[in-house]
């Protein structure tokens, strides 16, 4: 590169002179195979991923507007809901409880993990960036301790492109303690926590979340406008049961699809560096897909 004007602009003589490695023509064809069949099983699963999320959202909408069975809708201030169903205020059958404001100060390289905003993924808990508390604040804030199946939602800048920012905690993620400007849902006994999980990434529930967000550059909600918002309800509880096992069996599927992307995609990296540095062997790889099967590397 040279710069000209204060800019970086590529110097196309240098381009020209740059060497290559060149592997004689039936191993840059044996490469160039091996490669392609990984990126077509990477298409196989993106395209299975995109049909999944379709299968959901069209399940999702038929179940929230005519329920388990089918039945009749009536008009409600959130649109059409099953005719059988309740509308009521989410605080009336859950609670939203807000984290504790821990000071940077007291954090730690080793301890117990502390549940920020950007640990709160789509469906699951991210700890890519984590930061530790002492042990000892495990016991002496044990109101904000994090337990297995928690529901948690960021409070700040809550909807993304990606989708709303809600998880349900593992029982990988925890112990953990609730950091401020993210939440839980505390379900009463008249909501099924499994049947809340889903009902918050329907449209309507989005929609409302959007409304309260004040659209500043840090977009915030708070615990009592989450608690305001109008959710349509099963009266039976085994209704709730029943719905969301539906969409949990989809989530489940979304699941393994997404997995084998990612396997696949590590795939392609390390196979790309490995072959077009020619030091490496790979023997006897099989990856399941539905395009690529198995499949000998040799270089």
């Amino acid at each position: 590169q040279r710069a000209t004007t204060g800019i970086r602009n590529l110097d196309f003589s240098a381009y020209l002179r740059t060497e290559i490695p060149e592997p004689p023509i039936n191993e840059q064809r044996t490469i160039s195979s091996i490669l392609w069949r990984i990126q077509q099983a990477i298409e196989v699963e993106t395209n299975l991923i995109r049909v999944t999320r379709e299968l959901k959202a069209a399940v999702m909408k038929k179940l929230f507007t005519e329920g388990l069975y089918g039945e009749p809708q009536k008009e409600t201030e959130i649109g059409m809901v099953p005719e059988s169903w309740e509308l009521r205020r989410l605080g009336s059958v859950a609670k939203f409880q807000g984290g504790y404001a821990f000071k940077s100060g007291s954090y730690v390289n080793k301890g117990v993990r502390l549940l920020r905003i950007s640990n709160v993924s789509f469906g699951h808990a991210d700890w890519t960036d984590t930061a530790f508390l002492p042990e000892s604040m495990l016991q002496e804030y044990e109101d904000y301790s994090l337990k297995t199946d928690d529901i948690v939602m960021a409070m700040t800048r809550p909807v993304v492109s990606g989708g709303i920012k809600v998880a349900t905690l593992q029982s990988t993620d925890v112990p953990a303690l609730l950091n401020q400007r993210v939440g839980r849902f505390r379900c009463s006994r008249e909501v099924v926590d499994r049947f809340l999980y889903q009902l918050v990434f329907t449209d309507n529930f989005v929609a409302s979340i959007n409304t309260y967000a004040d659209g500043s550059q840090q977009p915030n909600i708070s615990a009592g406008q989450i608690e305001s918002i109008m959710i349509p309800l099963p009266r039976s509880t085994d209704e709730q049961i029943e719905i969301a096992k539906r969409l949990d069996l989809i989530d489940a599927d979304l699941e393994i699809h997404s997995n084998k992307r990612r396997l696949l995609q590590d795939l392609f990296q390390s196979a790309l560096s490995m072959l077009m540095s020619g030091k490496g062997v790979i023997s006897n790889l099989k990856v399941e897909t539905p395009c690529l099967d198995s499949q000998e590397f040799a270089a």
